[in-house]
Order: C-alpha cells, then structure tokens, then sequence
C-alpha cells in the first residue's frame, strides 16, 4: 500500500529527487545506473506499473490523489502530495497531467 506524504516544506530531504526537475536534470543526476526515469500521467504510469517497473516514489498534485492511491495501491511506495502550487514551486513546472 502506498504511503501518503503531504508535503509542504520545500526543503524536504525525502523529495529532493522532485526539486527542479526535468528529464536532462534526473539524467544528470541519476543515469545510467540507477535507471531513472519520469513518468507522467496515470496512462504512462499504468503502463510502466505493467512493464514491471517498480517507482522510487511519487509526486502528484492534491487533485490526483485518489487516482494515484488506487494505481499504487499493491506498492510499498513512498507518494508525496501538495497542492498544484507547492508542487509546481518544487518541480518547476505545472503538474497537469497527474503525477
């Protein structure tokens, strides 16, 4: 069952992974050996979930709660929440699409 973290605190340690990224940045950081990816909406991540593939953690916008709870419901994952401002403040980007 996934674990639901609200998030509010922008210097978070657990989700430094989310801070400013983009693909060339998590590239950067994390590739080739840890075989980082992004995968954005529930479509992407379904497909991902059914390839085998088992998430570091989560990011989503408080909208898309219930929908990310019910797709990482079998995973041990941590899922972290915030509201579409406080998501996109970390990210750097607006988060629409999900996750």
């Amino acid at each position: 069952m996934a674990h639901v973290y609200p998030i509010s605190d922008l210097s978070d340690p657990r989700i430094s992974d989310y801070v400013n990224l983009t693909d060339v940045a998590l590239r950067r950081k994390s590739e080739p050996a840890n075989g980082l990816y992004i995968a954005e909406s529930s479509k992407v991540i379904r497909r991902a979930l059914t390839a085998g593939h088992v998430p570091r953690s989560v990011l989503t916008a408080q909208r898309w709660l219930d929908e990310m709870v019910e797709l990482f419901r079998e995973f041990d994952v941590p899922l972290f929440v915030g509201s579409a401002e406080t998501v996109e403040l970390l990210t750097g980007f607006h988060l629409h699409r999900g996750a």
